[in-house]
């Protein structure tokens, strides 16, 4: 074996050792190189054909190019085994392997580190995949692909400047001569570049034809191992110059886990964030900012509790809902409201189901402080300052069966100081109070006696129909609630001052959020797993067109552009991927946290009105921000079609636009120009708002007209088991309007037994009173309901009949009647209180007194007997 070997090495020398034989041999290939283009270039000469000679000149091009590569890998290699031979013992023990490669050496081309201390030995080598670091007994290893190297040509003082940048390490290093910076800087990108291209992890870019540049963002992993934020961590995701940036992951020993995006070096954008504690997992999904959650956000607690809203510097912040407790598969304690520093902070409703209340109010520092309002499931209605949780000083409380006590509490329930009680029957206790109700009350005062029936004393007083002049007075303002609801929305669009002082500049910078945000939905809507086709067909539809401006620059407003308007609201509203729809979701939210389940309180209904009243004003200004030609006060004012613009509506002193009717009989809806459109703020929202809270808000009139109402039903269900003849006359309708010829056409069996065929038309024109939300579309329906007994009438009595009240109003009652409307009191208290004051007059007014009056008289009226 050994001869073999001496023969192909060409050794005449016989004391040569083996291994100096072995490796001449392994050589002996790479010198046939050289012949090998000398036998393609004699063929090239002695060829005819000119095919022939390019292609054996690539071919003598490619065994050049391969004799070159093997010169160079042999010199790379010959280096390397001299360093290894030199070498510190435990340098070649950890970093000594078959593939790596010296490249370049700071003994031969040194590099000064002024951070490293001046007596300290250090010694920098490049390898193929490594960069090596040694300072006496200590060995840093920076692998190339998370490397990156720069060259600092405005340091005056030392030109020959070089930084090595890597994720926890940085060296500015300086080298003896411009020559020596040069070859160091093209040996490391290059070395850098090679390591990139090998494992395919970026595109790397030609510069100048001579080598490569590495890119600045890179994809690759790395474990942190110095203290800091990422201790322990295995980061796998794109870098740029040395710092986590763009999208990765990070993942530590103990499970715990953070998926999203960086920015310099800090969790910034959307995330997830997994904590492994002791009690269990926690869960942090939402926007990180500078390491840390900002903006909307949920966490998911290892106990169970999960929070979902806002968030500054990591802490709950602003608005908020907080769901704490489990009892079975339900929270036991729901509270959402404003937040500030991890606790709350401002007005919030906390919902306990164990205890069965509800409190409305203010908070500080995680504690009931200041105005509020408390509801219990067995009835009772508190209203009074609380002072760390505990209701203190003058409030109100109401019972289930009317008691009302004014005075003074330490504690719900426990009143204690002067007060005066009001019982269900009208009579009064006033006096000093001790005790709770339920457990006993001490009672130093006196009697009176009431001298007036207390129903009538009620109706006459509140509209809540409750006499105490405090009600509704010691609690939180409706404008006051949710104010980090409205302020986040306004702020979101550019705007961080009154509505009243818009200028062109804040709606361009408000439709360029929406824009912005409308884009992102789209986004997120193709990028959401498991939504049905026709589901995300129909919110791309909504989506459609919401980032164009509509015509909101328009000095006078127009019938053509409130359209425009409305039916751009219409789409905005319903959906989360525009400012205004996540706006409105928000609202919703908190309403129906707010009076649903215990808070479905007749007591509350008072409250609840004043809060959508609120809602409108403040949408409204919203909406100006985007629409800013819309009239700063909301109305009301005459608006006309684009083609009578010359019109000049009448104005009042300030130059507004007002409202005026047209009718003789003074203000009213009817306008004898049929273009004219008389436009509201409450208009304008009702219709967009009403329909998305109306079954919470619905609940609770039909909670505080429950009594009425069921009068009214028992009345309506006995009057509804007569004929129709027979209900005509009971109800004392002159026989002409019976309509008995078209009894006769339609029907064959006896007269007596025929029900529900006169005015069947208005009957079920009525009935869609309940369909309707806002108080303008059961107006309407209450005049179309009108107008179709007429219609009925002229064609039963062949002309054009006029009506007094005294033949309309009986006609009236037995649509009514006949229409069983099951929560009528209901229907008619939510006009009552959301009709807006220019609805009152005129013919819609008349009209729904008209219902009241049926409504009053079903109950209460004696009717005459036929």
């Amino acid at each position: 074996m050994q001869g073999s070997i001496r023969d192909l090495s060409d050794e005449k020398d016989k004391t040569t050792g083996a291994s100096t034989l072995f490796m001449r041999a392994m050589r002996y290939p790479f010198f046939r190189v050289a012949d090998y283009s000398r036998i393609l270039e004699k063929m090239k000469l002695s060829s005819q054909r000119p095919e022939v000679k390019d292609q054996l000149q690539n071919l003598i091009y490619e065994w050049d190019s391969v004799k070159l590569y093997f010169s160079s890998e042999h010199k790379l290699a010959e280096a390397t085994r001299t360093f290894w031979e030199t070498a510190n013992p435990k340098v070649a023990d950890m970093m000594k392997t078959p593939t790596r490669r010296m490249l370049l050496d700071s003994k031969t081309r040194p590099l000064n580190w002024p951070a490293g201390g001046r007596f300290s030995y250090r010694q920098f080598v490049l390898f193929n995949d490594v960069f090596l670091h040694v300072q006496s007994t200590a060995i840093v290893v920076l692998p190339l692909e998370t490397m990156w190297v720069e060259s600092s040509t405005a340091d005056t003082e030392n030109p020959n400047a070089i930084s090595i940048i890597a994720p926890e390490d940085r060296y500015d290093l300086f080298t003896a001569t411009p020559a020596d910076k040069a070859e160091w800087l093209i040996a490391l990108n290059s070395a850098i570049s090679k390591v990139l291209l090998t494992q395919k992890s970026a595109a790397i870019r030609h510069s100048n034809g001579e080598r490569f540049t590495p890119p600045l963002i890179r994809q690759a992993s790395h474990k942190f191992v110095k203290p800091g934020p990422y201790k322990d961590a295995t980061y796998n995701g794109t870098w740029l110059i040395g710092k986590v940036h763009g999208t990765g992951s990070l993942k530590y020993p103990d499970g715990s886990s953070y998926e999203g995006e960086f920015k310099k070096g800090l969790k910034h954008g959307s995330g997830v964030n997994i904590l492994i504690k002791s009690s269990g997992q926690e869960i942090q999904k939402g926007s990180w900012r500078d390491g840390k959650l900002n903006g909307f956000g949920t966490v998911s607690y290892p106990n169970g509790d999960l929070y979902e809203g806002y968030f500054q510097e990591g802490q709950r912040f602003g608005h908020g809902k907080f769901r704490s407790g489990r009892h079975k598969s339900s929270f036991t304690s729901i509270y959402i409201g404003e937040w500030l520093c991890n606790q709350r902070d401002g007005y919030g409703v906390e919902d306990d189901i164990l205890k069965g209340e509800k409190y409305m109010g203010l908070w500080v520092e995680d504690y009931r402080h200041g105005n509020g309002v408390m509801v219990t499931l067995d009835g009772m209605y508190f209203e009074g300052n609380f002072v760390q949780s505990k209701m203190t000083g003058f409030g109100l409380m109401i019972s289930d069966d009317n008691m009302l006590y004014e005075g003074d509490f330490f504690g719900i329930t426990h009143l204690s100081g002067k007060g005066t009680l009001t019982l269900a029957t009208g009579d009064k206790l006033e006096g000093n109070f001790n005790g709770s109700l339920n457990e006993g009350l001490k009672i130093n005062g006196t009697f009176i006696k009431s001298p007036t029936p207390y129903e009538s004393e009620v109706k006459l007083t509140h509209p809540a129909n409750i006499t105490s002049k405090y009600f509704g007075r010691l609690c939180v303002p409706a404008d006051v609630k949710w104010k980090d609801i409205f302020s986040h929305t306004e702020s979101s669009l550019g705007q961080g001052h009154s509505a009243q002082t818009l200028t062109q500049a804040d709606t361009e910078r408000a439709w360029e959020v929406v824009a912005v945000m409308v884009s992102a939905g789209r986004k997120i809507l193709k990028d959401i797993k498991g939504i049905s086709p026709s589901k995300l067909k129909m919110e791309e539809k909504t989506l459609e067109g919401l980032e164009k401006i509509p015509l909101h620059g328009t000095e006078q407003l127009t019938t053509e552009t409130i359209t425009d308007i409305s039916v751009y609201l219409c789409r905005a509203f319903d959906t989360i991927y525009h400012p205004l729809g996540k706006l409105m979701e928000t609202l919703v939210d908190v309403f129906r946290a707010s009076y649903i389940g215990v808070g479905a309180h007749p007591r509350l209904l008072h409250h609840a009105v004043l809060e959508v009243l609120s809602y409108i004003r403040r949408l409204y200004r919203v909406v100006r921000i985007l629409f800013p030609a819309l009239p700063a006060n909301g109305g009301p004012i005459h608006v006309y079609p684009r083609d009578r613009r010359d019109h000049i509506p009448r104005t009042n002193g300030g130059g507004q636009r007002v409202y005026r009717g047209a009718g003789a009989g003074g203000p009213g809806l009817e306008q004898e120009d049929p273009s004219l459109q008389v436009f509201t703020a409450a208009g304008l929202l009702y219709p967009i708002m009403l329909p998305k809270i109306y079954p919470p808000l619905f609940d609770l009139y039909a909670l505080y007209n429950e009594r009425n109402d069921d009068l009214y039903w028992e009345r309506v269900t006995k009057l509804n088991r007569q004929s129709d003849m027979g209900l005509l006359a009971y109800l004392g309708i002159e026989q002409r309007f019976w309509l008995l010829e078209e009894i006769l056409e339609t029907k064959t069996q006896q007269l007596s037994t025929v029900k529900d065929v006169c005015y069947a038309e208005a009957v079920d024109t009525l009935q869609q009173l309940s369909t309707a939300f806002s108080p303008i579309e059961k107006l309407k329906i209450i005049e179309q309901t009108f107008n179709q007994i007429t219609k009925t009438v002229t064609l039963a009595l062949k002309d054009d009949h006029m009506w007094c009240m005294d033949d309309l109003f009986p006609i009236f009652q037995f649509v009514v009647v006949r229409a069983k409307i099951h929560h009528l009191g209901a229907e008619i208290h939510v006009i009552e209180d959301l009709m807006e004051p220019h609805m009152e007059h005129g013919e819609f007014g008349l009209m729904f007194t008209t219902l009241k009056a049926c409504y009053f008289q079903i109950q209460n009226e004696k009717m005459p007997h036929h």
